[in-house]
């Protein structure tokens, strides 16, 4: 996340947090016992935990190794990493789309937060999700007045489009910035029962209040906030072979890539002055030209 941006969310939500506080108070009594474990333990470390939400389980910092043990499926997987990046994303659709055509994923799992999130959960689509993006994406774009909005027309384009079994949804690792007591968390998501919840589980990972549309969101009866407040909202304690940014092509070949002659064009969350079929496009040809990259991690 740019710093300067990540500075102005702080700032921000520190002028809200007594109002962020009060509301807090009134949230329902969270009563799964795992999920206070999970808040627990954060208060006196500075790991991350997973939550499998088909059972509930809860895995904390020493404890992702047992988690590992549990689930032999993402045992010996490796991992391909989204960041946020706003609107930037769409770029990094363009990327992850050529990487999911190309590439045989059947090795790896995707762990994303914000705009990340759901483009690992593109990646988990069985499907060409790509000859549906002129209804699920751009006339969404154009049709909202913000972020949130702009996500909730998705959600509902999505689940009209696809059902749970088009999803490899155990591959999908969502990370969110969780918030109780005054502490925030990092808490990745996973092991997702139905498509809606794993979309909610974006909506909550991209959730910045007051910038994407409303002051609270709550997601698993916790107040959540953009993965990209945490430092690193992905899975650890396993290999990854690729993380993607919407800087990953300039930051490999600055004066070679689509990218550099548009990005100029828009912000993180403003859609103003800016073809997104563009933005895409520049993003699937980036990667392209850079495939002998490409094909030496994947």
């Amino acid at each position: 996340m740019n710093i300067n941006i990540y500075f102005f969310y702080l700032i921000l939500l520190s002028m809200q947090l007594k109002h962020i506080i009060h509301s807090a108070s009134n949230i329902p009594r969270i009563v799964n016992k795992n999920i206070k474990r999970i808040i627990k333990q954060h208060q006196t470390t500075d790991g991350e935990c997973i939550i499998t939400n088909n059972n509930n389980r809860v895995y904390c910092n020493t404890e992702i190794n047992q988690f590992l043990e549990d689930n032999c499926f993402v045992k010996n997987k490796k991992i391909i990493s989204i960041s946020p990046g706003g609107y930037k994303g769409i770029y990094m659709l363009g990327t992850t789309s050529y990487i999911k055509k190309h590439y045989d994923l059947d090795n790896y799992i995707f762990s994303g937060a914000s705009a990340g999130a759901w483009n690992a959960l593109m990646l988990t689509c069985k499907k060409d999700i790509t000859c549906n993006l002129d209804e699920l994406l751009y006339d969404n774009i154009r049709d909202s007045k913000s972020i949130l909005e702009l996500e909730q027309h998705m959600k509902f384009s999505i689940l009209h489009k696809f059902t749970t079994d088009d999803f490899d949804l155990r591959r999908l690792f969502v990370g969110v910035t969780t918030f109780h007591n005054k502490q925030s968390n990092t808490t990745i998501f996973s092991g997702f029962t139905n498509l809606e919840d794993a979309l909610d589980s974006c909506i909550a990972s991209s959730h910045i209040p007051f910038i994407t549309g409303g002051a609270i969101n709550k997601y698993k009866n916790l107040l959540t906030f953009d993965g990209g407040f945490s430092r690193h909202p992905y899975i650890s304690h396993m290999e990854h072979s690729l993380h993607i940014t919407p800087d990953i092509w300039v930051e490999r070949n600055n004066n070679e890539n689509l990218y550099n002659e548009i990005s100029e064009y828009t912000s993180l969350f403003s859609k103003k002055k800016f073809n997104f079929k563009e933005l895409y496009r520049a993003g699937y040809e980036d990667a392209e030209r850079n495939k002998p990259f490409l094909d030496s991690v994947l």
